[in-house]
């Protein structure tokens, strides 16, 4: 089976969704398929490709987009007209690299040129749209300041979006969901029995195991921000155990750090972080 991701992600560093992507395509290679990932970014592509991914095949397209332009997208998404803007990319890309027979769809505005190019090729590719909390996009409302986006603006940017998800996943096959939240979230604009819930895969780990230390160790390992990690949960979680031996220690750094410092010295367990 030959699968083919699309992503704007320019590949450049691995985060979540870049391993997620790195530890499905070995998956699916270990298995006897041919996994492939297609970036289609504006971002500077002539930076190399994350060391991790080297063994995965992948052909990156820089796709210059201004203010206007991007209106145009948006406005195609959400009238379900192809916008052009990426479509001479993907069929170059098809062309090159032949036809896959599933397409993960990880942006929604690639959809309808995406979607026009293989109607263009007579293919029967199954394409799928594959979220990645975009869909619960609202949560996440930000300026380039870092101040959260309310009111009349947040409501235009929420009329947009929905616009946009209403009108493409009508196009597609069906979407995969990576959490019970996001298939809620995908089951207002596409039948729930086309939304599998597949959750992200983990690597296997065979190396031996540390030794347990004389109390329990929390260790975190990410971004400090806290409407999508939720670390207040886990500091009020852990401030309601203060009778118990405990340390956590923190890996990471993020718009948030200054105010869950604050909230750890407000409950009285910073000294153990």
């Amino acid at each position: 089976m030959k699968l083919t991701i699309f992503t704007a992600l320019p590949l450049t560093q691995i985060y979540g969704t870049e391993r997620v992507f790195l530890i499905t395509c070995n998956l699916l290679k270990e298995n006897g398929h041919f996994p492939r990932i297609v970036s289609l970014t504006p971002e500077d592509v002539s930076l190399p490709v994350a060391p991790a991914l080297s063994n995965i095949a992948i052909n990156r397209y820089p796709i210059k987009l201004h203010r206007l332009s991007l209106i145009w997208v948006l406005l195609c998404t959400i009238f379900k007209f192809k916008n052009g803007i990426w479509l001479k990319a993907i069929k170059k890309d098809l062309q090159a690299n032949g036809i896959p027979d599933i397409a993960l769809v990880t942006d929604p505005k690639f959809i309808p040129d995406l979607i026009k190019a293989l109607t263009d090729t007579s293919s029967n590719t199954k394409v799928f749209y594959w979220d990645h909390l975009l869909i619960n996009f609202h949560q996440f409302l930000k300026r380039h300041d870092g101040k959260n986006i309310k009111g009349l603006e947040k409501q235009l940017y929420l009329w947009v979006y929905s616009r946009i998800f209403k009108g493409v996943l009508k196009m597609v096959d069906g979407a995969l969901a990576i959490s019970s939240g996001t298939k809620r979230a995908l089951s207002f604009f596409i039948p729930e029995n086309k939304i599998p819930l597949v959750f992200n895969p983990v690597e296997m780990n065979s190396s031996k195991l540390i030794s347990r230390p004389a109390f329990p160790t929390f260790i975190y390992v990410g971004r400090l921000e806290d409407v999508q990690k939720n670390l207040s949960f886990m500091l009020k979680g852990l401030a309601k155990q203060k009778e118990e031996n405990w340390k956590l220690k923190i890996l990471g750094t993020g718009p948030d750090e200054t105010t869950l410092r604050k909230l750890s010295e407000d409950l009285g367990i910073s000294e153990r972080i």
